[in-house]
């Protein structure tokens, strides 16, 4: 992926070609993050967000801003990612990008204690996304909404969720969003055996 984005960036810095150069340096973000390179990740995706904002490039900063928001709750600064998170909803070039923001913060409002909350905005952007038959992006916030479950008490459900999420994920070839998936499923396992209170906010950052 580094190699594409060097290739596209020695294409005349255009506006015609930041599109491009917004994709690439979003997947580039994505495979370091995927990889476990997370201060390289995360500084792509500030990058990203810079170079939207001197090209005036609301795209960019929206893509950035998803990055960011997903490796900062990684980081567990779930304050710091919320922000991103509603940035990148603020500046969304549609309603899917807008989505997927959406769902981040969910998922960070979850792991940084306001379960309910989380589990409220989490369940909306799935109606929504019922509505309008894009059930292929469920996988946005499905996992979030199992673990969100959990935390408020309602396990039975939780892992329900989870395992359903999880053999989702499999089913359209999607091997980490499924490796993920059951590595907090196991979380929430542990929670019961142990009466822990609730899963801890490590249990999706280590499984990434």
């Amino acid at each position: 992926m580094k190699d594409i984005y060097d290739r596209i960036g020695r294409i005349n810095f255009e506006k015609d070609h930041l599109y491009f150069q917004t994709y690439s340096r979003f997947y580039w973000s994505w495979m370091l993050m995927i990889r476990g390179d997370i201060d390289t990740s995360l500084k792509v995706g500030l990058g990203t967000i810079r170079m939207g904002q001197e090209e005036n490039y609301p795209g960019a900063v929206g893509f950035g801003s998803t990055c960011a928001a997903y490796i900062t709750c990684m980081n567990e600064e779930f304050d710091r990612s919320i922000a991103y998170a509603e940035e990148g909803v603020r500046v969304a070039g549609g309603i899917v990008d807008r989505m997927i923001n959406e769902g981040m913060k969910g998922l960070s409002l979850t792991l940084g204690g306001r379960a309910s909350e989380g589990l409220a905005l989490l369940q909306d952007v799935r109606r929504r996304l019922n509505e309008m038959h894009y059930y292929s992006l469920f996988n946005i916030v499905d996992m979030p909404i199992g673990l969100a479950l959990a935390s408020v008490g309602d396990l039975a459900k939780g892992v329900a969720w989870l395992e359903k999420a999880a053999n989702n994920h499999l089913a359209i070839g999607n091997s980490h969003g499924a490796a993920v998936t059951q590595y907090v499923t196991g979380e929430v396992y542990r929670q019961m055996a142990t009466g822990a209170e609730k899963p801890s906010a490590s249990c999706w950052t280590a499984a990434m």
